[in-house]
């Protein structure tokens, strides 16, 4: 959706005109130039364009923000792993409100509409932002406190080990398992 953060930008950038952008990665569309429609609508100097990155590259410019926007749609309904990328590097994120972004926390996410009104809200919530440190400070020290208490390894595992737990017991016996085994070897020769 980088037309709609581009077209954002600009309305933004009319009431503060030191808001910037970093668009990182690569952009391949053969239907859509973000190079050209961020000149078009005067944001040459407002937007870095950075091409492929490799992670660490990625993570730099991360960590140099002072937060991140992952919108979405179609959507697919599954988060994107970019939020948790950004969230592990402190930073909150703007996000698309989709139902596979609400299981983030409020408190740790700015939420826009994917509808008519996405592109002013976006707007308002970038001058927003941009005005008001503390509260970037708190959606910061949010998003720290639930990655160190929802999504930090030792959590996860226990999380997955708990679940695996409520499996059905497996119904082979170990000679069954080595009779498919055997029959797997020969089927493959």
């Amino acid at each position: 959706r980088i037309d709609k953060v581009l077209h954002a930008l600009a309305a933004a950038r009319r009431q503060r005109g030191d808001i910037r952008l970093i668009l990182a990665g690569s952009m391949n569309s053969a239907e859509f130039d973000p190079i050209a429609l961020a000149r078009s609508l005067g944001l040459a100097d407002a937007v870095r364009f950075t091409g492929y990155l490799s992670e660490v590259e990625a993570w730099d410019w991360l960590h140099a923000g002072d937060f991140a926007i992952n919108l979405r749609g179609p959507t697919t309904g599954g988060t994107s792993g970019g939020i948790f990328q950004a969230f592990s590097m402190g930073r909150s994120v703007i996000a698309s409100d989709a139902a596979e972004q609400r299981e983030l926390p409020d408190d740790c996410v700015v939420r826009v509409p994917s509808d008519s009104r996405e592109v002013d809200v976006l707007a308002r919530e970038l001058v927003a932002l941009r005005d008001d440190p503390e509260r970037r400070d708190r959606l910061e020290a949010n998003v720290r406190q639930f990655v160190k208490t929802g999504c930090h390894w030792r959590v996860v595992a226990r999380q997955y080990a708990e679940h695996m737990r409520t499996f059905p017991r497996a119904r082979a016996t170990r000679s069954k398992l080595i009779s498919l085994r055997v029959g797997l070897q020969r089927s493959a020769m």
